[in-house]
């Protein structure tokens, strides 16, 4: 069986890849959608469902795009205590811990005994079959760039030596060897390794090992050695550990001067509606539409520099591949705090017109007038995220039958879960749903 994502061979049965982490089989098509949150069911007029049909029948681009989508056929809502089932997420400011775990940062330890001659001679294998390795998989595999060392993002996997065996020229003595292969900038060995490279900035693989004369470094068919020091304070300078991981509060000083940041540096106009706003303390990653405009959603990286911040990167919407740009941009930054959708894929999916979904919703009793107006809508033809004016927010899901489930949501992450669990994507579409 093989992955369609990345095209590694994966047995039989398995429910999601390994090695990208996409769901597989019919577990990709369609998640459970038996839990839910309130225990009423109202059948609509059959003209109603007729109109739904019709609806989804339409293509996406026939769709009449500014606020609002079609009546649902039915609304489903469950067992009222199947929420407490849901994972918690932590609250606005509070800490993201991965549930992933994460392969620890290699260590570079040298045989201090070992010849420079056979020292040089290895690192050289290493490295060549390192950059092999790389070209034979970069086209199915986001490789990037982690604390300076060579990662396959999706696995969370450090390329070290061990997997070098089957790579054709590399001497299998040297599989246990704790060289470190590196992924930076041209410009960090240019004065000592001539990589043939017109841009400075582009990242490379090489190798390095400690030796009694320094740090040798190879990478090209070529070795240098460079002193301990300076090759501690280039490794350093990759490092993406710059504090813990929350999401900003929509009540704390800082997300108003992001927000500000982007009105000033991006020439976008607010107030915003924010679909995500995280930091590790040096990074910000943004992603906000402005107000009564949902589908003109926009992603940034902001730095903050001495209590103030700057856009590093824009334009992060329209990137295919996303990760591996930032990446390269920013090589420093900290991928976990970046959403794992992709808009440029997604923005197309996006519907706006809702006026007949809040109509059968308020028809059908299931929303009091006493709500008051909407106040933020964003959906596709998955689901649909509602913020009326007094506070209420809903969470809509449309079943491969074309049946509507209705979900009060109280908190963002509440409507996170949510989403996760019915969801037929991986990643949900998290950028449906309004953090602040």
């Amino acid at each position: 069986m093989i992955c369609k994502k990345c095209k590694a061979s994966i047995s039989k049965g398995m429910k999601k890849c390994p090695n990208c982490g996409a769901l597989l089989g019919s577990g990709a098509n369609r998640r459970n959608v038996g839990l839910a949150s309130a225990a009423i069911v109202v059948a609509l007029l059959a003209a109603v469902i007729l109109m739904v049909r019709a609806y989804f029948a339409a293509p996406i681009e026939e769709l009449d795009l500014p606020i609002s989508t079609v009546a649902p056929t039915e609304f489903f809502v469950d067992d009222p205590e199947a929420i407490q089932t849901l994972p918690a997420l932590p609250e606005e400011g509070e800490i993201y811990e991965s549930a992933n775990t994460e392969q620890p940062l290699p260590v570079m330890e040298a045989d201090l005994s070992m010849p420079y001659e056979e020292a040089e001679k290895m690192v050289l294998n290493v490295s060549d079959a390192a950059a092999r390795y790389f070209e034979s998989y970069r086209s199915n595999v986001d490789y990037v760039t982690k604390n300076g060392l060579l990662y396959e993002n999706p696995s969370q996997i450090y390329i070290t030596p061990a997997h070098l065996a089957e790579i054709e020229g590399f001497d299998p003595q040297y599989k246990n060897e704790r060289a470190m292969i590196l992924y930076m900038k041209n410009l960090e060995f240019a004065s000592f390794i001539d990589m043939g490279a017109s841009d400075p900035e582009e990242l490379y693989v090489y190798a390095a090992y400690e030796t009694e004369n320094g740090c040798l470094v190879a990478g090209n068919g070529q070795a240098a050695v460079i002193t301990k020091g300076l090759f501690d304070k280039i490794f350093a300078s990759y490092s993406s550990v710059h504090g813990q991981i929350s999401r900003i509060s929509s009540n704390s000083e800082e997300f108003y001067k992001v927000l500000s940041t982007v009105e000033s540096e991006a020439g976008v106009s607010g107030p915003f509606d924010v679909r995500s706003m995280q930091t590790d303390g040096k990074y910000v990653s943004l992603v906000l539409s402005p107000q009564n405009s949902p589908l003109a959603l926009k992603e940034f990286i902001l730095e903050n520099r001495e209590s103030s911040y700057i856009i590093r990167m824009d334009l992060i919407e329209e990137l295919e591949g996303k990760i591996v740009s930032i990446n390269q941009k920013i090589p420093d930054c900290n991928l976990q705090i970046i959403p794992p959708y992709e808009l440029s894929s997604n923005r197309r999916y996006l519907v706006s017109n809702f006026t007949h979904f809040v109509e059968s919703l308020r028809s059908s009793g299931m929303i009091s007038d006493t709500e008051g107006n909407v106040v933020f809508i964003s959906g596709n033809d998955e689901f649909v995220f509602i913020e009326f004016e007094h506070g209420l927010h809903i969470l809509g899901n449309c079943s491969a039958e074309g049946e509507w489930k209705i979900y009060p949501v109280m908190t963002y992450d509440e409507a996170v879960n949510r989403m996760k669990e019915l969801s037929k994507f991986n990643p949900p579409p998290y950028f449906l749903i309004k953090q602040g």
